[in-house]
């Protein structure tokens, strides 16, 4: 594994002059795809406080721009790198891609300044996870490592509820789900899932954003929520205009 160098350039410290700097160095030089994901990693970069290195999983870009290859991603990636827009890290196989923004505010891109060394060869130190930061890189990987190996319950419950996992982009979607709504929230939109015969990653992914922007809402039998909104089980009002054929005193209009 490897970490692109351009020169010894460091991270951007003004992200107006970044940005400005970017629009005017891309024109030309990347497509529309490119340029898409290097302004998706600058927005997680820029939520971030502007990390020297920050993480961003394939999957994720891939939802957010509506790619469906990642294919697309990688060589949008490689692009990137080529014209000396981003530094990346693969930190091995199924885990996030570790990228780091160039200062492009005084800097001529130039392809001969493209090269490749050993991570040792870089200062790692101030690499960012998504929460606290980390002392150096080597702990920052076991961290990750640590993370994922801890949300294996879910991923158990789930290839035996739904189905067996066939693909390392499924895999990486619910762990992203495990680490973004917790394992506990994550089983329980299974057992949804399962109650209602949707079994389908994308239908419990459903019933995580529903519950993330309406809150939880229990289940009774037969699938209904308790939230009362089905219809069938509406109590209907008496009818106002009904008339009483029995009274003697009734009006009936003109009869």
């Amino acid at each position: 594994m490897s970490v692109n160098d351009h020169g010894g350039r460091e991270p951007p410290t003004n992200y107006v002059k970044q940005m400005n700097a970017f629009i005017e160095q891309s024109a030309g030089v990347l497509g529309a795809k490119e340029q898409a994901v290097y302004l998706r990693l600058f927005g997680v970069w820029n939520s971030l406080m502007r990390p020297e290195w920050f993480e961003a999983a394939d999957s994720q870009l891939m939802r957010e721009l509506k790619i469906s290859s990642r294919s697309t991603i990688r060589t949008c990636r490689k692009q990137l790198i080529e014209h000396g827009f981003v530094r990346s890290y693969n930190p091995g196989h199924r885990k996030k891609t570790l990228y780091q923004l160039l200062d492009l505010t005084d800097f001529e891109v130039s392809k001969n300044d493209i090269s490749k060394i050993d991570i040792s060869k870089i200062d790692t130190s101030r690499c960012q996870k998504m929460t606290p930061k980390v002392s150096n890189f080597d702990h920052y990987i076991k961290e990750k490592d640590k993370k994922i190996s801890t949300s294996t319950a879910a991923v158990e419950f789930y290839q035996n509820n739904i189905r067996p996992i066939c693909s390392g982009y499924e895999l990486e979607r619910l762990q992203d789900d495990i680490q973004h709504y917790g394992e506990d929230t994550v089983i329980k939109a299974i057992k949804r899932a399962v109650t209602r015969n949707k079994r389908s990653i994308g239908y419990v992914e459903g019933i995580l954003r529903r519950w993330e922007t309406d809150g939880f809402d229990k289940e009774g039998e037969h699938g209904r929520s308790s939230s009362g909104y089905a219809g069938s089980h509406r109590r209907k009002a008496p009818r106002k205009d009904c008339t009483d054929w029995d009274d003697p005193n009734a009006d009936f209009g003109g009869w």
